[in-house]
C-alpha cells in the first residue's frame, strides 16, 4: 500500500494469512465502502480474531498462525513457509 522499497517475501506470508483467515471467519479481516478505507485499516488497525465472526469451531494453532500472518510489523509475522509447515504440523494438543 505504500510503496515501501522494503518489501519482501513476508508480503506473501501477510496475503496467506488473509486467506487462512477468511478461511476460519468466513468472512475478510477488513471491510469498508472505498479502496482507501480498507487500505486504511490495513494498515493501522488489528482485525478481531477470526473465531470472534463465527460460531463455527475455530482451531486455536490454525486462528494462531493467520493472526501471526497478518502482523501489523513484518518482523511480528511468520517469516517463512517452513516454520508455518512447523506450525502446521505441530500443537494440535491446545
Amino acid at each position: 500500500l505504500r510503496k515501501d522499497p522494503e518489501i519482501d517475501h513476508r508480503t506473501d506470508i501477510y496475503s496467506l494469512g488473509v486467506v487462512l483467515y477468511e478461511m476460519l471467519a468466513r468472512r475478510t479481516p477488513f471491510e469498508g465502502e472505498t479502496v482507501r478505507e480498507v487500505g486504511r485499516q490495513i494498515a493501522e488497525t488489528a482485525p478481531r480474531r477470526p473465531s470472534e465472526w463465527t460460531d463455527a469451531p475455530v482451531p486455536g494453532p490454525l486462528e494462531d498462525l493467520a493472526m501471526r500472518c497478518m502482523a501489523k510489523d513484518p518482523a511480528d509475522r511468520v517469516q517463512g513457509c517452513k516454520e508455518i509447515l512447523l506450525e502446521l504440523q505441530s500443537g494440535w494438543e491446545r
